[in-house]
């Protein structure tokens, strides 16, 4: 039996420490919690992340939460996929770090706009629906792309 027990359904977050799972080979459960009053909100997943948000693990008595902590705890405890020096550590940290603040952000927009967008679609039909977007305030088509995050990509500049 897997010590390793992991919360969260792949199209949250939790996503990432699944993936972080699968690339180190580790045996692991995953529990499926939905998001919100039916799963993350319950008070028997409060008691392992009181944020009520997704991901968490229990790891052979320890718990943690927020992706981001997990797979670098993940990466870090079973000793492969986590930089040996403190300068290739710190990059990790950097750009992780980075990705979390400048594209985490268009990423979740994006992904709730699509959602939305599809829903709305599946209960209209016609013309495409057409919103702002969030970072410039034009107009864009969200029925044909991800405007959003191809918004952000075409005006943002990316680190070299």
């Amino acid at each position: 039996m897997s010590k390793l027990r992991i919360y969260g359904i792949a199209r949250t977050r939790a996503f990432r420490a699944l993936w972080m799972a699968e690339e180190l080979v580790l045996d692991y459960k995953h529990i499926p919690i939905e998001i919100g009053p039916a799963g993350a909100r319950k008070p028997e997943y409060l008691a392992i992340n009181p944020n009520g948000r997704l991901p968490a693990i229990e790891d052979d008595g320890f718990t943690l939460w927020e992706s981001l902590a997990i797979t670098l705890y993940l990466a870090k405890k079973h000793g492969r996929l986590y930089p040996t020096t403190l300068e290739t550590e710190a990059k990790a940290w950097q750009w992780s770090l980075w990705a979390v603040q400048e594209v985490d952000r268009g990423v979740n927009i994006w992904s709730l706009h699509a959602v939305r967008c599809q829903r709305r679609s599946a209960i209209r039909s016609g013309a495409p629906r057409r919103s702002r977007c969030w970072r410039h305030r034009s107009r864009c088509s969200t029925a044909r792309s991800p405007t959003v995050l191809t918004c952000w990509a075409r005006n943002s500049r990316w680190p070299t």
